[in-house]
C-alpha cells in the first residue's frame, strides 16, 4: 500500500513524474488512527511536516477538517505544509507553494514568471485565506515569505552551468522545518531555504 514516484530525465530535463500506489485507498479507519497517534505525538514534538506527495490515498478533501481539528487543538506546534491539491483547505499552517499552486489555489491567471508584486499580492491573499504564512518559492528569482501584513524576500542564486532541480521544493520544506521551530526570522529561514 505505500505509494513510490519517480522522476525521469530526458537529457537535462525532467520529464512527468511516474507514480505508483497513487490509486490505493486508505481506510478511514486507518486514517482515524493515524490522527490518533499524531495527537499523542503532537505533545512531544516541536514540528510536524504535512508533505503531500499524491493525491490520494491520505490526504482527500473529507479528510482536512479532521486534520485542521488536531491542528487547532495543538496550536504551539510548528506546522509547516506543501499540500500540492490541498493546501488552500489547510489552516493554521505554513504553506509552501510555487507560483503555479498559488495561480490554481486562487483561480487567478499564472505568467510563465510572475514578478515579486504578484506574488506578494497573491500570497497575502492565500495566507488570509489560511489564517498562516505562505512561502512562495520562484525559481531562479528567489523566495518569498508573506502574511496578510508583511512580506520577506530573498533573492534567487545565480549558480552557473546545468541545474538539477528535482526535489527543489522539499528541501525547501526540510529548510523551513529546521528553522521555524528555532524562533529563526522569516528572514533567515529565507535564506537557509534559498
Amino acid at each position: 500500500d505505500t505509494c513510490v514516484y519517480a522522476k525521469p530525465m530526458q537529457g537535462t530535463t525532467e520529464a512527468s513524474r511516474i507514480d505508483f500506489g497513487s490509486r490505493n485507498v486508505l481506510p478511514d479507519a486507518y486514517f482515524g488512527q493515524l490522527l490518533n497517534g499524531l495527537n499523542v505525538v503532537l505533545t512531544q514534538v516541536d514540528i510536524l511536516i504535512i508533505n503531500q506527495q499524491f493525491r490520494c490515498p491520505l490526504l482527500t478533501p473529507d479528510r482536512i477538517t479532521p486534520l485542521n481539528d488536531l491542528i487547532q487543538q495543538h496550536p504551539t506546534i510548528c506546522y509547516v505544509a506543501d499540500g500540492r491539491d490541498i493546501g488552500q483547505h489547510l489552516r493554521n499552517v505554513t504553506l509552501k507553494v510555487n507560483t503555479a499552486e498559488l495561480a490554481r489555489f486562487l483561480n487567478v491567471a499564472h505568467h510563465t514568471h510572475p514578478d515579486l508584486d504578484w506574488c506578494v499580492r497573491h500570497g497575502a491573499t492565500l495566507a488570509k485565506q489560511i489564517d498562516g504564512p505562505v512561502v512562495v518559492t520562484r525559481g531562479e528569482a528567489g523566495i518569498c515569505y508573506v502574511t496578510q501584513q508583511e512580506h520577506y524576500v530573498v533573492d534567487g542564486l545565480t549558480l552557473p552551468g546545468p541545474l538539477d532541480t528535482v526535489g527543489a521544493g522539499d528541501t525547501v520544506v526540510a529548510a523551513l522545518a529546521a528553522t521555524l521551530p528555532t524562533d529563526a526570522s522569516p528572514h533567515q529561514a529565507l535564506t537557509i531555504a534559498n
